[in-house]
């Protein structure tokens, strides 16, 4: 373990004991760079190549000159004078989730035990990718892995785990007594599947009899629908909260249905 490591983790276990959240199971950073490097990055790159112009145009060329000089001096104060980044810290505890940002003025708590949705967005070019990844709990507060890719799959998982527990009894007992379960604008109920995007632009709708096999892709964001005339449908229901649960529930229908799932390996 490295001192920087150490150091992190010894962080962590003081945050735990601050705010209740037991021990320290993971950590990690992600470094921002401070708004004024962008806009001195910024000057300087369209400084260097296009100041002179002003200068050659401009009937006083010493004056043009001095302006430009100092514009780019300011930007390279802007873009190199430290400290030109800040960290953030996220913490995995026992109990929950913690950010640490130095721009905000509390630090960012979510518990396992209030844990209430998951959101997630995949790479359309790699699925396997995924992109977003926010936590909230049931008062609203909500923690984004945005900067902390290393982390999306472990913490992802256990939040994942939590929520099937809690939330897919519930959606099966709704799906069961004939009622309609929604995600988003894709629709799971007794008759069959619908979603928008059929061939004619219009919403399609195939009931189970019908359906030939679905495919679900990796962490259940693209699901395809092929249905005995060989039509075959996408869905993608990502972005919307607890999405991921659109997976389990079409497994439970389909083995009623005695329909075929490929899931990823």
């Amino acid at each position: 373990m490295t001192t920087e490591q150490a150091a992190l983790e010894s962080a962590g276990g003081r945050v735990g004991a601050r705010l209740g959240l037991g021990a320290c199971t993971g950590a990690w950073t992600h470094g921002k760079y401070r708004f004024r490097v962008g806009c001195g990055s910024l000057i300087l790159f369209l400084g260097i190549p296009f100041g002179w112009i002003p200068i050659v145009f401009d009937h006083h060329h010493l004056k043009a000159a001095e302006v430009v000089g100092g514009l780019l001096l300011v930007a390279i104060l802007m873009a190199f004078i430290p400290p030109r980044m800040w960290k953030r810290r996220l913490f995995r505890f026992e109990d929950g989730l913690a950010l640490v940002d130095p721009q905000q003025k509390a630090t960012t708590m979510v518990r396992w035990d209030d844990l209430a949705s998951l959101r997630m967005r995949v790479s359309d070019g790699d699925e396997d990718n995924v992109v977003f990844c926010e936590l909230s709990d049931r008062t609203g507060q909500a923690i984004s892995l945005a900067g902390f890719k290393t982390a999306h799959s472990e913490i992802a998982g256990v939040a994942e785990r939590l929520l099937i527990e809690r939330l897919l009894p519930a959606l099966i007992a709704r799906y069961e007594a004939g009622e309609p379960v929604y995600f988003g604008l894709f629709t799971i109920e007794r008759r069959g599947l619908s979603a928008p995007g059929g061939p004619s632009g219009l919403r399609w709708r195939t009931s189970w009899p019908e359906v030939s096999y679905i495919d679900v892709g990796p962490h259940g964001h693209r699901l395809t629908v092929k249905d005995a005339a060989g039509s075959v449908y996408v869905v993608k229901p990502e972005g919307e909260p607890n999405d991921f649960l659109a997976r389990h529930l079409i497994e439970h229908a389909a083995r009623q249905a005695h329909v075929d799932v490929t899931r990823p390996a």
